[in-house]
Formats: C-alpha cells, structure tokens, sequence
C-alpha cells in the first residue's frame, strides 16, 4: 500500500482496494517516507496559500 500511495495512486482508491472503510484504518497500515510526507506537505500548503501569495515554500 505504501508504495502505491507514494507513486500517486488516489488513498482513496487504495482503501476501497483493501477493503478498508475508513481511511484512518488503511494509514495505520500505511508508513510513507519523511521525503514523501515532506513534498505533500509542502504541496498542500503551496495550493492553501496561493490566493494569498503568502507562502514562499
């Protein structure tokens, strides 16, 4: 699972995958790398701040 998540593929998808019904319960299952967690982070804040223009990430 993890290196599904980490090449892209939808969490969303990969939980109905393995049956899961929350997504809470396909994370404790799921362990990505600092590097990967860092780049989504950084992505999701790029996009929360771009009406602003006050993250310079």
């Amino acid at each position: 699972m993890t290196h599904l998540i980490e090449d892209g593929t939808d969490p969303k998808f990969v939980q109905e995958q393995v049956g899961h019904r929350y997504a809470s319960t396909t994370a404790l299952y799921t362990a990505v790398n600092g590097d990967f967690m860092n780049t989504m982070m950084q992505r999701a804040l790029e996009r929360a701040f771009a009406e602003d223009g006050e993250w310079s990430g």
